[in-house]
């Protein structure tokens, strides 16, 4: 029942969001900030049932949300709604939902690694001299954001810092396995754990680097 009502919600916010502004709106390149893509992009959204939307899209990272615009009018898709979406495509990137929340494909063989994109806010103190400010701890809830009211805007205030976060989701045999860390590889792989080591030290991957997560992977599922 609850999924039929937000289904529901979500249809009658898209037929009213498209009829209200039913040509694209032209937008302008802004600094990279809390959203994935630095301008809103014409996607679409695949439902559960078929239907297809064609809607200018971008995902904000800080509320973790996929955000509709047009003629600067900004929509949120609701993590209650988002659940009635099979996939949403933006440029050649593809997204599905996990428990409400967008993660993107980043690779499809034996197995499928997800990438689910966040960021946290490093509030900027009072300015110490040679135009830079001291820095106080880092917020992890948007909704503690003095300016919680343009968490939907490009551009955050100059006051505070983005500090990206990302986690991995490998999917094998039908279950997600959440993957913060490097090592956490390690419960995955329990087996292989000096394979895993040694590639690490050789290639030098990194964490935030998604390319060669992918090619360690591989690796891994090769051996």
């Amino acid at each position: 029942m609850k999924v039929k009502k937000a289904m529901k919600r979500l249809y009658g916010i898209l037929i009213y969001f498209l009829a209200i502004w039913p040509a694209f709106s032209q937008v302008k390149d802004e600094p990279v900030g809390h959203y994935l893509f630095p301008r809103f992009e014409q996607g679409s959204i695949l439902m559960n049932d078929g239907q297809k939307y064609e809607v200018l899209l971008n995902y904000n990272t800080l509320t973790e949300e996929m955000v509709m615009e047009n003629d600067g009018k900004k929509l949120a898709i609701a993590r209650t709604e988002a659940g009635t979406i099979d996939t949403v495509y933006i440029n050649d990137r593809r997204f599905i939902t996990r428990e409400g929340v967008f993660i993107e494909l980043m690779y499809k063989s034996a197995f499928e690694l997800y990438a689910e994109h966040a960021c946290g806010l490093k509030e900027l103190g009072k300015p110490i001299g040679y135009g830079q400010r001291s820095r106080t701890t880092s917020i992890t809830n948007y909704s503690s954001f003095s300016g919680w009211d343009k968490v939907y805007d490009l551009k955050l205030p100059d006051t505070y810092e983005i500090v990206p976060e990302i986690v991995y989701w490998l999917k094998k045999n039908g279950e997600f396995n959440r993957i913060s860390s490097l090592w956490e590889l390690r419960k995955l792989y329990k087996v292989k754990k000096k394979i895993l080591k040694g590639y690490i030290k050789e290639n030098d991957v990194k964490y935030d680097d998604k390319e060669g997560i992918i090619n360690l992977i591989e690796y891994l599922e090769s051996k």
